[in-house]
């Protein structure tokens, strides 16, 4: 009986052993250079983000694929070429360079460590190595095995999106290393995602020229429509907010606006400017929906009304057309005219005085 416990007690040991290196061969590590993180991934999947230090310019931290090859707790740090230089080995303690942890990787002298400087974490300080605070340190240590792989990446470009909302968003990096690489991450990856064509380059252009390292919307174009029909302009979802091109000469008090140039067109956002025009407005995922109230004589529709300062227009040809379908003589006047997507719109009144007898009602969209 001895024996057969024995065995038993052995497979069981041998179970628990396979399955806890199967757990550890399924985490991994990536390191993102210019977002200064790290990240533990477990089957595919991220379960801690660190805040990292990097190799500066001058000695930059190496990019590749390696392994965890050594785990040391509490190291002595050996200076590079200490016994030539008259220097001392550091040993653990406050003033130890590489903190608490170690763990070394598969290119020679690069590692994994702790700090004894944690202002330096966010900032390219490190002779090439991953610095990380000593806390967060001792936790990733205790959570990968010798043989994890680690991937030093440069992404300067990370897309997202909302799962909960869909909201598709873009974080750009600062070129810390000057390699020009945003602009041709960026672009490949719109095109993986087939986000390409929906991208509003003007407000993305600036994004990528200012990086925040940010998870920001990604500026995306947007169809607009006018009482059901659609216009040959594109609105902008910029920030979360919606936009519709704006000629701002054509409104009295638009001086005044909070007004967007992309590209030298000028954009306000889309609730102002329906507010603006009297207008009602719907914006469904990328499409914006813009419905006008509309003006009736009795039972003849004169068509959609925009309300500028309290003064309702309507389209010229409404005028036009009442003029044609009578012989009352034409009284000169001076009048107002307002062009909005290519159409002229004159003040109602300038119909009233052909059709006073005709009962004027505007009905909401």
């Amino acid at each position: 009986m001895r024996r057969v416990r024995f065995v038993f007690l052995i497979c069981l040991l041998l179970v628990w052993t396979g399955s806890a290196w199967a757990e550890a061969g399924a985490r991994s590590i990536v390191v993102n250079i210019p977002g200064f993180t790290l990240y533990l991934y477990e089957n595919g999947v991220v379960v801690r983000e660190y805040p990292i230090s990097i190799g500066s310019e001058l000695k930059p931290s190496i990019l590749g694929e390696t392994t965890i090859v050594n785990k040391v707790t509490d190291p002595t740090y050996y200076p590079p070429r200490w016994w030539e230089r008259g220097l001392s080995p550091i040993p653990p303690g406050p003033n130890n360079p590489v903190g608490t942890r170690w763990m070394g990787l598969g290119f020679p002298s690069y590692g994994i460590h702790g700090t004894n400087n944690p202002d330096s974490i966010g900032t390219a300080a490190s002779s090439g190595c991953i610095r990380m605070r000593n806390s967060d340190v001792e936790e990733l240590s205790a959570l990968v095995q010798v043989g994890t792989p680690v991937k030093l990446v440069y992404q300067a470009v990370v897309f997202g999106e909302d799962p909960m909302f869909g909201n598709k968003t873009v974080t750009i990096y600062p070129d810390v290393y000057d390699l020009n690489t945003t602009r041709k991450q960026l672009e490949e990856g719109l095109r993986q995602r087939g986000w390409w064509d929906r991208v509003f380059w003007p407000a993305l252009d600036l994004i990528a020229a200012q990086p925040s390292g940010k998870a920001e919307c990604l500026p995306l174009t947007m169809d607009i429509s006018f009482n059901g029909e659609p216009l040959d302009v594109q609105g902008a979802l910029v920030g979360g907010r919606s936009y519709v091109p704006f000629g701002a000469h054509s409104l009295d008090g638009s001086k005044n606006l909070d007004v967007k140039d992309w590209a030298g067109t000028t954009y306000l956002d889309v609730e102002t400017y329906a507010d603006l025009l009297g207008l009602s407005v719907e914006v469904e995922g990328t499409s914006i929906h813009l419905r006008s109230p509309r003006a009736y004589l009795g039972d003849r529709l004169l068509g959609g009304v925009l309300t500028i300062d309290q003064v309702s227009y309507i389209p010229v040809k409404s005028l036009r057309d009442v003029l044609e379908a009578h012989t009352t003589p034409l009284v000169p006047q001076q009048l107002t005219v307002v062009c909005f997507q290519g159409d002229y719109y004159v003040p109602v009144q300038a119909v009233l005085q052909y059709e006073g007898e005709d009962e004027l009602r505007i009905e909401a969209p």
